[in-house]
């Protein structure tokens, strides 16, 4: 699989997940469900509420986002105590700094429209902090140790 640039990621690998997740969550309580035929479908844009990015599905798409930049599983035990330390993982966390969203943005330039539409928009808020995280630290972990000793990334 081969993922573009800048956090433009092919969104049929988080449709797949999401409905494998789903799917498994309404199978899960049908004991005499039958067994799915999986079908691969392309997919170029898919529509999913804002509600159902809980910190889980959040984790499971910044896991896929961080492979164009190379981190594997270490890198990503520190991003995921980096912004669970940030935020927990909510995408629509609010800090009285002006820092928003997963990655803490600090954002206190911005107009109130878009700080709403950053707020909104989960896949770019992992995207826009991959991308300060490689951009000023070179990785998560390096992020995660000037987090330690600073109290900020």
């Amino acid at each position: 699989m081969k993922l573009t640039k800048r956090g433009k990621i092919v969104r049929n690998v988080i449709a797949a997940i999401v409905g494998l997740l789903v799917w498994d969550a309404a199978t899960s309580f049908a004991a005499d469900t039958p067994t799915p035929v999986v079908e691969t479908a392309t997919v170029t844009e898919i529509s999913f509420p804002l509600e159902a990015w809980t910190p889980a599905v959040a984790k499971i798409y910044s896991q896929f986002a961080m492979d164009e930049y190379g981190w594997g599983d270490a890198q990503f035990a520190c991003l995921n105590a980096l912004w669970t330390k940030e935020s927990h993982w909510n995408w629509k966390a609010k800090s009285p700094t002006n820092d928003y969203g997963i990655p803490q943005r600090n954002m206190p330039d911005k107009t109130e429209a878009e700080i709403k539409k950053f707020l909104s928009d989960p896949i770019g808020q992992i995207s826009w902090g991959l991308g300060y995280i490689s951009h000023r630290y070179k990785s998560p972990c390096n992020a995660k140790a000037h987090s330690d000793r600073t109290g900020w990334y």
